[in-house]
């Protein structure tokens, strides 16, 4: 019974992945979402029919990209913190429950 309760707080969300996992998800997540909108960009160019729109849309949607996955870390780092917080609250409701 004690392994399966080990095993549940090895799956439980609170536990944070190791830092190597969390830079390989970040830098991929980067590469991924920069070339996807880069593509994005170019493929709608060469619909328009114009290598400068081409370009100019490459650009842009490489630009969007990396927005995007900045945007998906900054996200997933305040929610690292959390759980931080919610801890340091924990102990301080302790703190002042013995000391009243």
């Amino acid at each position: 019974m004690t392994e399966e309760s080990r095993d549940k707080e090895e799956l439980s969300p609170a536990a944070s992945p190791p830092g190597w996992v969390l830079a390989s998800q970040w830098g991929l997540n980067l590469t991924v979402l920069t070339c996807v909108f880069g593509y994005a960009g170019y493929w709608v160019g060469e619909r328009l029919g114009s290598m400068a729109a081409s370009f100019f849309l490459m650009v842009l949607g490489i630009i969007l990209g990396f927005a995007a996955g900045l945007y998906r870390m900054i996200k997933a780092t305040e929610k690292l913190g959390k759980p931080g917080k919610i801890g340091s609250g924990q102990e301080s409701d302790n703190g002042s429950a013995s000391g009243s």
